[in-house]
C-alpha cells in the first residue's frame, strides 16, 4: 500500500460517513509519505473542522516546503492563524501568499475573501491605513457589503468620519445581518469597560465565568492537601501538591523510588465544583495533572475526571496535552486564548472570561462612543434571540466541533446542544435561548422557583399562574401571540425543574448537571429516555 492507496481508501470511507476509519487511513498515508499532497490537504481540512488548529497550521507549513505549493500553503496558514486569533502571524502569512500569488489562484477562497481577512487582521493590530489599501482593492472590483462595513471601521480608526459614514451607508446593514460578528479592532481588556459600564462590570467580575482560569502563580487561596494523595488501586503511587517559596505550586508523583514533578502553570475551574491543574513536567511536556481539587470531597482532592482508574507507567504524573488540547481549554476559560497563554496585551489581565469574550474587541467601540458616532461599533448580543445566542454560548457549552449523540448520558453537560433538542426550544419561534433564564452579567441563580417562573411564562394560564410578580430575568420571552399556553397536567404551578430538567450524574466526577433537554424523564433511571 502506497500513500495514494491509503488516501483513496480514506476518501471512500469518508463519503460513506465512516469518518473515524477514514481518519485512521489518512494517518497511515501520512506515515508512509509525510509529503503526499492530497493527504496533507485532507488532514489539514479535517483538523480545521475538528478544531485542531495548531496541528493544521504545522501541516500547512509542511505543505509549504513542497515547491509548487508554497503560496497555497501560505494562504491556508494565514487563514488558520486568523482563526487562532493570532493576527500578527496571520498578516505575515497572508502578505507572503499575496506576494507569491497576487491573484490568489492557489487559495482555497477568493482573492476578495483573502483581502478582507487580511484587512481584519490589520485592523486588529492597528495597521489601519494598510487595511484601507486592501479594502480599496476589493471595492474597486464592485460593491461588497462586507468590504464596505470593514472600510467604515478603517475610516473610523483613522478619524475620517465623513468616509466612515459613507462606507457604513454602503454596507447595506451588514452589522444588522451579522449582529454577533466581532469587530475588527484591538482588544482593550475588561478593565477599560468599567468607567462606562460600572454596575454591569462589577456584577460580571463576581460571576463564575470570571473565575474559571488561574495562573500557577495566582493560586494562593487554593487549599492544598496536607498529606500525600495515594492511588486507591496502586498504593505504590503517591502525589504531593506543595507551595514553593515563591508561591508557585509544585506537583510531585512518586513510584518505586522514582520522582516525577511538574510546576503548575494553569488551573481550570472556578472551584465551585472543582479545579484541575495543568503543568509542565521536567521534560517540557504539558500535562493535565492526575489529581484535581473538588470541594465536595472530604479530603478535597480526587482523581481528575476522564483519567483512567489506573495510570499507565509513563503517565503517573498526569495525562499529556498537545498544543491544541491546551489551546481548547484556554479558549473556553478566557477572553482571548492566545493573549492569555502569551501574557500579551491588556486583555491578558482579564479575570478569566471578560466582557470582550461575548461582545468582541472593544477598540472600535471606544472610538465610536467618544466621537458620538451613529454606530456603537460593538457586537450587542442583547439584540439577538434564539439560535444566535445558543451558538454564541455553545462555543464553550457544546463539544468543540462536534454534536453529542442524544443517547450519550454525558451529553447533559453540553447545555447549548441539549437545549436545542427540546420541544420548548423548537416551538419558541426562535425566542428561547440561554439568556432567557441566565443573566450572563450576574452570578447564576440557584433557586428552582426562579427558573420555574420562566417555565410559567409560557406554561401557565391566568388561573394557574402564581400570584405576585415574576422574579424576573435578564430577558423576558413569553409565548408568541398566536399560541395558547400549554399547562402541565401533573402540576401546573411548580415542580417544573425537578420533573423536566433534573440534575443528572455523568462521568464528570463530583458534579451534577441540569439536563437542558426539557422533556418527560424516566424516573427509574439516572438518565433520561431520549425518545420522549
Amino acid at each position: 500500500m502506497k500513500a495514494e492507496d491509503y488516501y483513496l481508501a480514506g476518501q471512500a470511507l469518508e463519503h460513506l460517513g465512516r469518518n473515524a476509519e477514514a481518519g485512521e487511513l489518512l494517518k497511515a498515508a501520512f506515515r508512509v509519505d509525510p509529503d503526499h499532497l492530497e493527504t496533507l490537504l485532507a488532514i489539514i481540512r479535517r483538523d480545521a473542522i475538528t478544531d485542531n488548529l495548531v496541528e493544521a497550521t504545522e501541516l500547512a507549513r509542511r505543505l509549504g516546503r513542497l515547491e509548487k505549493n508554497k503560496s497555497r500553503a501560505k494562504y491556508i496558514e494565514g487563514m488558520l492563524l486568523a482563526e487562532r486569533l493570532e493576527p500578527v502571524a496571520a498578516i505575515a502569512a497572508l502578505e507572503a501568499a499575496l506576494a507569491l500569488d497576487p491573484t490568489a489562484a492557489q487559495a482555497t477562497v477568493s482573492l476578495a475573501s483573502v483581502r478582507k481577512q487580511l484587512s481584519r487582521s490589520l485592523l486588529q493590530v492597528g495597521r489601519d491605513s494598510d487595511a484601507r489599501v486592501q479594502l480599496d482593492l476589493v471595492l474597486a472590483e464592485g460593491p461588497d457589503a462586507e468590504a464596505s462595513w470593514l472600510m467604515s471601521r478603517a475610516c473610523l480608526r483613522l478619524g475620517d468620519w465623513e468616509n466612515a459614514a459613507k462606507a457604513l451607508e454602503k454596507s447595506a446593514s451588514y452589522r444588522d445581518k451579522h449582529p454577533l460578528e466581532p469587530e475588527p479592532a484591538p482588544y482593550i481588556g475588561a478593565a477599560a469597560c468599567v468607567d462606562c459600564h460600572r454596575d454591569i462590570a462589577k456584577n460580571q467580575f463576581l460571576t463564575l465565568h470570571a473565575s474559571t482560569f488561574h495562573r500557577g502563580d495566582d493560586l494562593k487561596s487554593l487549599s492544598l492537601p496536607k498529606q500525600p494523595l495515594v492511588e486507591p488501586l496502586s498504593p505504590k503511587i503517591s502525589h504531593t501538591v506543595e507551595r514553593e517559596d515563591d508561591g508557585r505550586i509544585r506537583y510531585t508523583t512518586r513510584l518505586d523510588g522514582k520522582v516525577y514533578s511538574a510546576l503548575v502553570e494553569y488551573a481550570f475551574g472556578s472551584g465551585d465544583r472543582g479545579m484541575t491543574l495543568v503543568g509542565r513536567d521536567d521534560h517540557g511536556i504539558t500535562r493535565e495533572l492526575r489529581y484535581s481539587y473538588y470541594p465536595s470531597v472530604e479530603a478535597g482532592w480526587d482523581i481528575t475526571s476522564g483519567h483512567p482508574p489506573m495510570p499507565s507507567p509513563g503517565d503517573v504524573l498526569g495525562d499529556p496535552m498537545n498544543n491544541d488540547g491546551l489551546r481548547r481549554c484556554v479558549f473556553c476559560h478566557t477572553t482571548h486564548p492566545a493573549a492569555a497563554i502569551a501574557r500579551e496585551g491588556a486583555v491578558a489581565a482579564d479575570q478569566a472570561i471578560g466582557c470582550e469574550r461575548c461582545h468582541g474587541p472593544g477598540g472600535n467601540h471606544v472610538l465610536a462612543v467618544k466621537a458620538d458616532w451613529s454606530d456603537f461599533a460593538i457586537a450587542q448580543p442583547k439584540h439577538v434571540q434564539g439560535e444566535g445566542i445558543v451558538k454564541l454560548c455553545g462555543q464553550c457549552h457544546s463539544p468543540r466541533a462536534a454534536t453529542p449523540p442524544r443517547d450519550d448520558p454525558t451529553s447533559v453537560r453540553f447545555q447549548a446542544s441539549t437545549l436545542t433538542w427540546s420541544k420548548c426550544y423548537k416551538e419558541s419561534d426562535n425566542r428561547l435561548d440561554c439568556v432567557t433564564c441566565h443573566d450572563p452579567h450576574k452570578r447564576v441563580e440557584k433557586s428552582a422557583a426562579y427558573y420555574e417562573s420562566k417555565c410559567l411564562d409560557c406554561h401557565a394560564d391566568a388561573k394557574s399562574r402564581p400570584a405576585g410578580d415574576s422574579p424576573g430575568t435578564f430577558r423576558q420571552t413569553g409565548l408568541p401571540s398566536d399560541r395558547k399556553p400549554v399547562t402541565c397536567p401533573v402540576n401546573a404551578r411548580d415542580g417544573c425543574i425537578k420533573c423536566h430538567m433534573p440534575a443528572q450524574r455523568t462521568v464528570i466526577a463530583h458534579a451534577l448537571f441540569t439536563d437542558h433537554f426539557i422533556r418527560v424523564h424516566d424516573r427509574t433511571s439516572n438518565h433520561a429516555d431520549p425518545s420522549k
